[in-house]
C-alpha cells in the first residue's frame, strides 16, 4: 500500500474530539442551554473567564476559559476554521 492509500484510509476515520462547549449545550436542559448560548453570543458582554466561573459553579469545571474562547472564535473542533 502506498502513502496515498494510507492517507485516504486515515481520512475516513474521524478521531477529532468534540468541542466541550457543544457537548455541554447538548446535555443541558433547554433553559440552561439557551442561557449559555446567550452568554457565548458575539454581542454578549460576558468574558470567557466569567463564563468559565459560572460553569464551574454549576459543576462543569472541565470547561476552561480557553475552551470558551476557542468556541467563540470558531477555532474549536465544531468551528469553521
Amino acid at each position: 500500500m502506498g502513502l496515498g492509500d494510507a492517507l485516504q484510509q486515515q481520512a475516513g476515520r474521524n478521531y477529532r474530539m468534540r468541542c466541550a462547549i457543544a457537548v455541554l449545550i447538548e446535555r443541558l436542559d433547554d433553559a440552561d442551554a439557551n442561557a449559555l448560548l446567550e452568554a457565548l453570543a458575539p454581542d454578549s458582554t460576558m468574558t470567557n473567564g466569567q463564563i468559565e466561573r459560572a460553569l464551574a459553579a454549576e459543576g462543569h469545571s472541565h470547561v476552561k476559559s480557553y475552551t470558551v474562547m476557542r468556541h467563540r472564535n470558531g477555532s474549536c473542533s465544531c468551528g469553521t476554521r
